[in-house]
């Protein structure tokens, strides 16, 4: 019913598809939990009980379109809004409620040549019941991602976000205290690098080879910003981040090439993350070498082995 893109971590547990799938009862559809609670239930006309379960679901689908069409959720053929149908009614009720400005708001730009800017950082404060366990096993050192504009934010109303994430419990977000540096035109490219990085680890497609790109464009309504890697002392980590880069530019074969070099009694001391090649967009915490063979048993019934796993759901051989 709805087009709603599902992040990669609530895919990965059942518990999380159910929430965003349409569920339907013997006379009652519940809607995605993305919907407001009260709109979520649609239940069956009085005339419809007697009707046998198909035709009873196909009522139900039509009265939940409806519905969602009345709100606006679905175009006038009851399919999920397009970009192009979004877009324009965002701006039928943006626009009219915008006052015209006078004269242009110029946003601060980055230095040109071998000058310098003042620049503002304000550390991205994540907690949560295991955060800081998860810090520690990653070696994040007290790391913490952090904002860097070239204008300060508002001093009032700073936003704060707490939602449940799959992995992490009950996480708390906030913007922290401002601190105030000088950036180099080199420095100020090197946190549009490492964040166009993060970017394209989350949102990049590699099968495409569609990533983010910095374009040195400042002509936007919104304050030109960036994201970067923030040490213990809430200081940008230069080193780490030059590390990110270097890693995140290496392609397929070198990737390859790097882990086919590692050695079980030196680089594998302590946990990595790991990205697997069949599954670019998931990341795991890897603990070490396994005991087992690709020729162990398989702890789910449906695979025999952990080869017949990777070949037959992954597409990707491995040998016993």
């Amino acid at each position: 019913l709805m087009g709603i893109k599902v992040d990669v971590q609530s895919r990965l547990f059942r518990e999380s598809r159910i929430l965003c799938m349409p569920s339907f009862g013997d006379n009652e559809l519940t809607l995605p939990s993305h919907l407001p609670a009260h709109l979520r239930s649609v239940s069956l006309p009085k005339e419809y009980p007697s009707k046998n379960k198909s035709e009873r679901d196909k009522m139900l689908s039509l009265v939940a379109c409806v519905r969602l069409h009345k709100l606006q959720l679905l175009n006038d053929r009851l399919l999920p809004l397009e970009t192009n149908d979004m877009h324009e009614r965002l701006l039928k009720v943006a626009l009219t409620k915008l006052r015209k400005v006078e004269t242009k708001l110029e946003n601060t730009k980055p230095p040109i040549d071998d000058g310098a800017c003042t620049a503002y950082i304000y550390p991205i404060l994540q907690a949560s019941t295991n955060f800081v366990d998860h810090d520690k096993v990653v070696g994040g050192e007290g790391r913490k991602l952090g904002l860097v504009t070239l204008d300060p934010l508002a001093e009032v109303g700073m936003p704060s976000l707490e939602f449940l994430h799959p992995n992490l419990g009950e996480l708390q977000i906030k913007i922290g205290e401002k601190k105030t540096i000088h950036l180099t035109l080199t420095q100020w490219n090197e946190c549009a690098q490492f964040f166009a990085c993060l970017m394209s680890s989350r949102w990049g497609r590699r099968r495409t080879q569609s990533f983010f790109r910095y374009n040195g464009k400042f002509d936007g309504v919104i304050p030109t910003h960036l994201v970067s890697c923030l040490s213990e002392d809430h200081n940008i980590d230069w080193p780490r981040m030059k590390s990110v880069i270097s890693d995140f530019s290496r392609d397929v074969e070198k990737r390859r090439a790097c882990v086919k070099d590692l050695t079980l009694d030196k680089d594998l001391l302590r946990p990595r993350l790991w990205t697997p090649i069949y599954d670019p967009h998931v990341t795991y915490i890897c603990y070490g070498p396994s005991p087992l063979s690709c020729n162990a048993p398989f702890p789910d019934e449906e695979y025999d082995t952990y080869s017949e796993y990777f070949e037959k759901k992954r597409l990707h051989p491995v040998s016993p």
